[in-house]
């Protein structure tokens, strides 16, 4: 029996790392965007505080909407995501003194959205000025951040996707961990730098996707690019499976609206106005298994918001409105507004006193 010698352990374990390390410089080695459904999940940085993607990105891939994921008839879009140096969504560099800045959650961001589509951008057009984007992560944290790099924007915009309406960002504070997120120490830049190897490792990948299902796709070769389905061609609009519509209770409504309001408030006092919209759910618009006959959330809540500092825009009615005329404001295959959802936002802003 050979004896075990510190030597011989010692080369035994480097002969078993070697899998590992191979595996390791396999997974550096493939691109970011190869195990995820979406180019914003490539990039977003999940839990880290100092911002909502990895800085200086610029990433093109071919998505399928995420109600049809790896089926035949699931639309697949080019869409380019393009990070600025503090991981915001905004051409490198972003712009010093943006006249208005947007927050918010994924439809603020522009998921399924290109880089030329996503609220700001649209924004940036209709006014002819600067306008960059906060929007992804905590909202609090990102009008800190706004406020913590000397911005002074004249508009800040508020998007929400209305099953998560009554998230309402503090005013900004010196003493919030956001307001100096520009200046990041050592130990945080170090930290950052680790969270981008986690992303190249692929630890955050949805596991509902199945392991098998990534690592075929790692392999496959990406679709083109679809032309967008027409309504008459009798495609199936996907919707959520499950109940998004919960009741939203009139005392919840004020509560809300009491923080946009105090919110509206300190705004005015930097010299900056508060608009804010719910990109309505598919299921409050369109006719499907889970769509409500009556619009009972928007009904309620839209004679509570007149007569106040902080400006709404109502989509809904203009929303089903489209629906009417046969054009749609989401993608057929995803939870997200579409290109013309955005431009419809932003057609509503004519006539408000900016």
């Amino acid at each position: 029996m050979k004896t075990l010698t510190p030597s011989r352990i010692g080369f035994q374990l480097l002969l078993l790392s070697i899998p590992s390390v191979l595996f390791f410089v396999v997974l550096q080695s493939i691109p970011i965007d190869r195990f995820t459904s979406r180019t914003w999940e490539a990039l977003a940085l999940g839990s880290n505080r100092n911002a909502p993607f990895l800085r200086n990105q610029s990433l093109v891939r071919v998505e399928r909407g995420d109600l049809a994921l790896h089926e035949p008839d699931a639309l697949t879009r080019t869409i380019r995501f393009e990070t600025d140096q503090f991981g915001y969504r905004n051409i490198t560099p972003a712009c010093p003194d943006p006249y208005a800045v947007v927050i918010g959650d994924s439809m603020a961001v522009g998921g399924a959205l290109s880089q030329n589509e996503t609220p700001a951008a649209e924004l940036n057009r209709r006014f002819g000025r600067c306008v960059r984007s906060f929007a992804g992560g905590s909202y609090s944290y990102a009008l800190n951040s706004v406020y913590g790099l000397g911005l002074r924007p004249k508009l800040v915009f508020l998007i929400l996707t209305e099953r998560t309406a009554g998230g309402v960002p503090a005013f900004p504070d010196p003493n919030h961990p956001g307001y100096g997120a520009h200046t990041i120490p050592l130990i945080q830049a170090m930290h950052r730098e680790l969270l981008q190897v986690r992303k190249n490792l692929y630890w955050n990948f949805r596991a509902r996707h199945g392991v098998f299902v990534a690592l075929r796709r790692a392999f496959q070769a990406p679709t083109g690019e679809a032309p967008a389905p027409k309504l008459q061609e009798g495609r199936k609009i996907r919707f959520l499976d499950g109940d998004w519509e919960k009741r939203v209770s009139d005392s919840a409504m004020d509560s809300g609206l009491e923080h946009l309001e105090k919110l509206a408030s300190d705004l005015e006092t930097q010299g900056a106005k508060l608009i804010y919209t719910f990109v309505p759910n598919k299921s409050s618009i369109y006719p499907g298994p889970f769509t409500p006959q009556t619009m009972d959330f928007i009904d309620r809540f839209l004679p509570k918001t007149k007569g106040r500092k902080a400006r709404f825009i109502d989509l809904f009615h203009p929303f089903r409105e489209d629906w009417k005329k046969g054009v749609m404001n989401h993608h057929l295959e995803d939870t997200h507004w579409n290109a013309r959802g955005v431009q419809r936002f932003v057609a509503e802003l004519n006539g408000f006193e900016l």
